[in-house]
């Protein structure tokens, strides 16, 4: 429980570091890189694509559609738990049910609310789109944090990163999603964050930040940014708290770019919102790890 939430998280098996079983099996992160070389085109893949497969299973639409399923059918369970767990029976809201990820999961939580309406609203971070969600974008509000162009070629030069395609892919698809979006669009840009700052890893170590894995912005500054903009947006959307200020207090340093796209384009704006003056508070956060091992050819986390 978490400020009112219920929150509810997947280790999905081959994306997550390591998925243990009932029975006690364990399926550990697909990380060779022969199978990641293949695996982030199958992310970016759309309907128009080839039929598609990986390791024997089909795949209409690349892997994010394949991978989405996942939160539909634990949203199916949860409406199990919700009607005869003999703790939780009664207790869960699930006509307001939101969903947030982080870099696959950035992926993953649009793509589910575009293929299940039950997901009320969706937050992204750090991560391109699959085709589909850009071009059509979802009913559902988005909330979309990342960073510009710039950061993510600093990080490559200082610790390894994305090639240039994928730094193109991630900003073009976030844009397209914010302009196409049916429901209220918000874009939020952080200066200063690497990838590995919305995870718990800078603050772990002083090395994950001398080795520039993580962006010179202070990490507890980058837990509260994000968990302001997250608490905010899912408070407005989820509890009807229409009168929250999505992201905070506006004046404050340092600044977080936000772009406002609301259903009615009346009440459209852009607009500068700096950093909240509240005390930092630790957030849920989920990476791929495959994707700073491999393709950003440095050290893992």
């Amino acid at each position: 429980m978490s400020h009112g939430y219920i929150v509810v998280t997947l280790d999905q098996p081959g994306t997550a570091a390591a998925s243990v079983w009932s029975d006690g099996v364990v399926t550990p992160l697909i990380a060779d890189k022969n199978t990641f070389d293949r695996y982030m085109p199958l992310a970016r893949s759309g309907p128009s694509e080839r039929a598609i497969e990986m390791n024997g299973v089909a795949l209409p639409g690349g892997i994010i559609p394949f991978l989405a399923n996942d939160l539909s059918f634990v949203l199916d369970q949860l409406e199990l738990v919700n009607q005869s767990d003999p703790i939780l029976a009664g207790t869960l809201d699930l006509e307001h049910v939101g969903v947030f990820g982080m870099s696959l999961g950035g992926y993953i939580a649009p793509e589910a609310c575009h293929r299940d309406p039950r997901f009320k609203a969706c937050l992204a971070v750090d991560s391109g789109k699959s085709e589909v969600v850009a071009q059509l974008g979802l009913d559902q509000p988005v909330m979309i944090i990342g960073r510009d162009a710039d950061t993510m070629r600093s990080e490559r030069r200082k610790a390894g990163g994305w090639p240039d395609a994928e730094i193109n892919h991630t900003i073009d698809s976030q844009r397209a999603i914010f302009d196409h979006n049916r429901g209220d669009a918000y874009s939020v840009t952080m200066k200063g964050m690497h990838h590995l700052n919305w995870t718990d890893a800078p603050i772990l170590s002083p090395l994950v930040r001398w080795s520039g894995l993580a962006g010179p912005i202070d990490p507890y500054l980058g837990f509260t940014l994000t968990n302001d903009c997250t608490r905010s947006f899912f408070d407005r959307y989820l509890k009807a708290a229409r009168a929250t200020q999505v992201c905070g207090d506006s004046n404050a340093e340092p600044s977080v770019q936000i772009k406002i796209r609301l259903a009615d384009p009346r009440q459209s704006s852009f607009r500068s919102l700096p950093a909240p003056a509240t005390a930092p508070t630790l957030a849920y956060a989920r990476t791929d790890p495959t994707r700073r091992r491999h393709e950003k050819g440095s050290v893992g986390p």
